[in-house]
């Protein structure tokens, strides 16, 4: 019998194995209790819910990009409209969901444009990674938000972020070889052995002053690894 990796209910569906639903649900909790549940010990537990399910959504999303070589504007245009009503839930209001999600609306952009012939190393690295690590600012956003601050990113901190997601591509490389579509920029370009392209790397993470430099020197000694394998 052949082996689904998912089964499609309808054009709006995308559903997990039980296996699948298991894994990102451990996968979401985990990063919750880590990540957010420091930053906001008050939240009602209506809202922790809605920040697990809205987090649950964007790995089920990741999943959808890294297993299918066509991806649905049905199923896409589903995906945002989960995003929106859990935005709802937060009581976030309109203007600023529309902010908080369009940078995950331009990264799906990108994983739709590789299946019509574009590499990852044909986008600006910055831009590129910038994109890639939207889920972190989300995250950090929609807390700042509950805290009735700014829901912003300084400078600083999306540069780590960029770094961060860096260093989780170089991370994943072993991982992601066995996965058909994986977002990894930097398995692209040692795959296709453009040493240009990664020495980029090494000389775009030097660019930033305002990250801690041990983070900035064990992703480039990483790198290193890399190029010399």
């Amino acid at each position: 019998m052949e082996n689904k990796a998912f089964i499609q209910k309808s054009k709006e569906d995308y559903v997990l194995t039980p296996d699948e639903e298991n894994a990102i649900q451990r996968k979401t909790e985990e990063l919750y209790e880590k990540r957010i549940a420091p930053h906001v010990p008050d939240i009602s537990p209506l809202k922790r819910e809605t920040i697990i399910r809205f987090q649950k959504l964007v790995f089920v999303l990741d999943h959808y990009f890294e297993h299918n070589e066509q991806l649905a504007p049905a199923i896409l245009d589903s995906v945002w409209t989960r995003f929106e009503k859990f935005l709802d839930d937060l009581e976030m209001p309109k203007d600023l969901q529309t902010e908080v999600l369009q940078d995950i609306k331009d990264y799906a952009n990108i994983e739709a444009n590789t299946r019509t012939g574009k590499q990852l190393a044909e986008y600006e690295i910055s831009f590129f990674y910038f994109k890639k690590s939207c889920d972190v600012r989300m995250q950090r956003h929609i807390i700042r938000y509950l805290n009735q601050q700014s829901p912003t990113s300084s400078r600083a901190e999306i540069a780590r972020d960029i770094v961060e997601e860096i260093e989780d591509d170089i991370d994943d490389i072993e991982e992601d070889k066995l996965t058909p579509f994986n977002g990894n920029r930097l398995l692209e370009i040692l795959n296709s052995g453009n040493k240009t392209k990664l020495e980029e790397y090494a000389t775009f993470m030097r660019s930033f002053g305002n990250i801690p430099q041990d983070l900035t020197q064990r992703v480039i000694e990483k790198l290193n690894k890399l190029e010399s394998n």
